[in-house]
């Protein structure tokens, strides 16, 4: 069973400038999947991240 968790941190540059991140976990392995860094992230660019994991990850199911 897989079990991902993502989250969003924000935080300031050294300039005062906003940046977040958007990490995504594998719960079980605590491997990090993916961080994606930029001024603004919103819920596209989740979905396209999430997109991006799983395709390569995907595998059929046998009825």
């Amino acid at each position: 069973m897989k079990v991902w968790s993502y989250d969003f941190v924000q935080d300031r540059t050294a300039d005062g400038r906003v940046y977040r991140t958007l990490n995504i976990i594998d719960e079980y392995t605590r491997e990090a999947l993916m961080i994606r860094v930029d001024r603004k992230l919103n819920s596209t660019d989740v979905v396209d991240a999430l997109t991006d994991l799983f395709m390569p990850r995907a595998t059929r199911r046998s009825i």
